[in-house]
């Protein structure tokens, strides 16, 4: 009867190393999924991120004098807060 026990307490630990096993390797190649698409995606979408950028730069150039003036400020004001001893 003890050796029913641990053949069958045996197959259980098989068991789960087994389903432990599947799971990770599961988990694993959804990861690696991910890595892949989102490299993907990257690659595709680049074109329009650069076109987003060259936007917010000409934006960016385009600013009135006041928000310049207003950005140089709170800046200012950011660093100072900062370095406070």
């Amino acid at each position: 009867m003890i050796f029913a026990i641990q053949v069958k307490g045996s197959f259980m630990i098989n068991n789960g190393l087994q389903i432990s096993f599947v799971g990770i390797c599961v988990v694993f190649l959804f990861l690696l999924f991910l890595i892949i698409l989102i490299g993907l995606s990257s690659k595709i979408l680049a074109p329009l991120t650069l076109a987003e950028e060259e936007a917010i730069k000409k934006s960016k150039n385009d600013q009135p004098e006041e928000d310049v003036k207003l950005t140089a400020v709170v800046t200012a004001a950011i660093n100072k807060y900062r370095n406070r001893s």
